[in-house]
């Protein structure tokens, strides 16, 4: 019985993402998410292709997997985590440079008690039955006024990006 074999093609990978980033604007930054090891080629080898492509902005679901994104990668390009802020990812967001976005009012409080001054992302709930914080909540000051303010949508409409 013969069997199937799949071979990944970094370099189509890379060609898959400067499509959209051709069409996204001199002002826009076109991210790329190698969660879950990428989806089976490697987090570190994709990464690392699309970096060579011109990717400055990678997002992960877990602070363990950024972690391992940032010793391949390096210095420079920012690694945002899906998962937030959880009750052991302080060291390693601090550690590793990572970006936690954060979709509770929970983990904004853990946040700025564990890590004062690391920048984060809020991811705002628009509707789609998505992780999020709510736009009355964020209205209500669950998001502080300069969290909200400081930078300004960078990854809309589901992501601002915020001084701690």
């Amino acid at each position: 019985m013969a069997q199937a074999t799949l071979d990944i093609d970094l370099g189509t990978i890379a060609a898959n993402w400067r499509s959209p980033d051709a069409a996204s604007g001199p002002s826009a930054r076109t991210a790329a998410v190698v969660k879950a090891d990428a989806c089976g080629p490697g987090a570190k080898a994709v990464a690392k292709a699309l970096a060579r492509s011109g990717v400055r902005t990678f997002f992960v679901a877990m602070a363990e997997e950024g972690s391992g994104l940032r010793q391949a990668l390096r210095p420079g390009p920012r690694i945002f985590v899906f998962g937030g802020h959880m009750a052991d990812d302080a060291d390693t967001l601090k550690q590793h440079e990572l970006f936690a976005l954060l979709y509770a009012p929970l983990q904004i409080t853990r946040h700025r008690q564990t890590l004062p001054g690391h920048r984060f992302a809020v991811q705002i709930d628009t509707g789609i039955n998505r992780r999020g914080i709510d736009a009355l909540a964020s209205a209500a000051g669950i998001i502080p006024y300069e969290s909200r303010t400081a930078l300004g949508p960078r990854y809309a409409p589901r992501y601002l990006e915020a001084e701690a």
